[in-house]
């Protein structure tokens, strides 16, 4: 890929194709954006997104002295990519790590809520006594996970995180600890989900679970942080640091075409713009519907990366009305008939940015869980997230709410994630100075962003 910076190009005004279109401005593609601008100042590089707004899933919400985002809320600060982009972008100073509360979660488990058991990695224990305790395994489900112990060691071809579980703790572990947590961090049944991905350090290992966690490494540190005023600081920095001359928004992308050596791709009104090298930051089926008439073979790999659909709802209610708790919130086990997949106490969670006087809450609504519902108005959406978080505590009347849709926008690593990905990287690679970036390819969440950015922006400079 190397070669698509052309030396010496002025940033602004040149004529002639642009050195790198980014087809996408999620934080994906504003931070390679970025890391280009960074390492080839004179690149005339541009970031192409279709709608009104920049970044993606990241959206702050402020509204009534209070501060929520409605999509991620904090960054992973252990791989250190996200940590490194932060950096460079001035914003260390702002970073705080959440509360003390945000340690306490519960689950609902029928019916009720459960305190989450200390001592857990994405559901699994790092002790034989995390587990003791809790609630929310029987007798016999102690047992059961004890025997991981035991076990000979030796792999039956698990390649889903909900299939080494159940092998090695048992049902109840998976069910009821496990799937709750990947749920609220990935979407999706654990059954379905690669491993591979979600837990790279149990990839290989080929005896206990729970030994394999208590040799691994603990991040120094909090694992998470969050600009104090949310994540939208994030997308503002970087854009502020692009300048409006690289960045076009609200503006389609139709389709591209390979023509003579450069990149041709078709905007909404008719203009085409061309570029030595195409970079697409946008979610694989985005992908695959602009590359389908120019390279249908990519397309058709690009179509089987999944992806979920969610919806973020925030309630705001009286603080006389509606109890806080002491945690930050509730997981929910899959078995639960609600809608929502976590429930958040956003002011429990990130301290001074919910007024007094208020509680609020911010429920993620999985489309797999309730079929249909995001089909629905925001009222009707809204008011079946108030009726199931009812079931579980009192709630009044909400002052106000807000719904905010992500279609198709998270991605879902199910079982040959990363033969998909490297399937369609490689066929990307043959159609020449085409690059896939974002979490859909690089790995969840806002530090798979930033590693992809950081690799493309090294591979063309």
């Amino acid at each position: 890929m190397s070669g698509a910076i052309q030396r010496g190009a002025a940033a602004s005004g040149a004529s002639g194709p642009l050195d790198v279109l980014i087809v996408g401005g999620g934080v994906a593609g504003l931070a390679a954006a970025f890391e280009l601008r960074q390492r080839s100042p004179g690149a005339r590089v541009l970031v192409l997104e279709a709608r009104e707004r920049l970044g993606g899933n990241v959206r702050t919400l402020e509204r009534d002295g209070c501060i929520v985002d409605l999509g991620p809320d904090a960054l992973a600060t252990q791989p250190g990519e996200a940590l490194a982009l932060c950096e460079a972008l001035g914003l260390s100073g702002e970073l705080q790590p959440p509360s003390d509360a945000s340690r306490r979660v519960s689950i609902a488990h029928r019916g009720a809520l459960h305190p989450m058991p200390e001592g857990l990695a994405m559901g699994l224990p790092r002790s034989p006594l995390a587990l003791a305790s809790t609630s929310l395994i029987s007798p016999l489900g102690k047992l059961r996970a004890a025997l991981d112990l035991l076990l000979p060691a030796g792999r039956s071809g698990d390649t889903s995180l909900g299939g080494l579980v159940r092998r090695r703790l048992g049902a109840e572990v998976h069910e009821n600890l496990v799937a709750p947590l990947v749920g609220g961090i990935y979407g999706g049944d654990p059954d379905r989900l690669d491993v591979r991905v979600v837990m790279p350090m149990l990839a290989q290992t080929q005896g206990s679970l729970v030994r394999a966690l208590a040799r691994a490494p603990r991040p120094a540190g909090g694992m998470i942080k969050a600009p104090r005023r949310g994540m939208q600081r994030l997308v503002d920095a970087l854009t502020e640091q692009l300048g409006e001359e690289r960045l076009r928004h609200g503006v389609p992308a139709l389709r591209a075409r390979r023509r003579e050596g450069l990149w041709c791709v078709e905007i909404d009104g008719g203009e085409t713009l061309e570029t030595r090298h195409l970079v697409l930051a946008m979610p694989a089926h985005a992908a695959a519907a602009l590359l389908g008439e120019e390279a249908p073979g990519l397309a058709a790999a690009l179509a089987e990366i999944q992806a979920r659909s969610s919806a973020s709802v925030v309630l705001a209610f009286n603080a006389g009305d509606t109890p806080e708790p002491d945690s930050s919130g509730f997981l929910v086990s899959r078995r639960e008939p609600v809608c929502f997949q976590a429930a958040t106490f956003a002011g429990r969670k990130w301290p001074g940015r919910v007024r007094s006087g208020r509680v609020v809450v911010r429920a993620v609504v999985d489309a797999e869980r309730a079929p249909g519902l995001l089909d629905q108005g925001d009222l009707v959406v809204a008011r079946r997230v108030l009726s199931d978080l009812r079931a579980y505590g009192r709630f009044g009347e909400p002052a106000w709410s807000h719904v905010a849709r992500h279609e198709k926008a998270s991605p879902l690593p199910e079982v040959g994630h990363p033969e998909r990905v490297a399937r369609a990287r490689s066929l990307a690679e043959a159609c020449g100075a085409l690059s896939l970036v974002g979490a859909s390819y690089d790995g969840p969440g806002l530090a798979g962003c930033a590693r992809g950015a950081a690799r493309v922006a090294a591979a063309l400079s």
